[in-house]
């Protein structure tokens, strides 16, 4: 049986939406949202000074980032990309995200 329209859901969630949205949504917290895509990452380690003395190599640690998109109920025409990790995040618009996809794909040649 489909969910009955919340009421402050005035437009249809865009195709991509997964949310599960929830009638008594705080209203910031009203957003369409994309799937999360996890990808395990690796980055520098958190350092604290007994590190710095130890050793000169830079240490890293595997962690875990999420992408998604966003886009607040309300706002049709304005969508972010967010990637999130645990201590580090970026959102950026989707026109935002498709310049930086560019760069990080001539980066990715220069560098393999």
């Amino acid at each position: 049986m489909p969910r009955e329209r919340l009421s402050w859901l005035t437009e249809p969630c865009p195709a991509w939406c997964r949310a599960d949205h929830q009638d008594q949504s705080y209203p910031d917290d009203r957003f369409h949202q994309s799937r999360q895509i996890l990808v395990p990452v690796v980055v520098p380690k958190r350092v604290t000074v007994e590190d710095v003395s130890a050793s000169s190599d830079r240490a890293v640690e595997p962690d875990e980032m999420a992408v998604v998109a966003l886009q607040p109920v309300g706002q049709i025409s304005q969508a972010w990309v967010a990637v999130v990790g645990e201590r580090q995040f970026i959102e950026v618009t989707l026109e935002s995200a498709v310049r930086l996809h560019a760069a990080l794909g001539e980066i990715l040649d220069e560098v393999r």
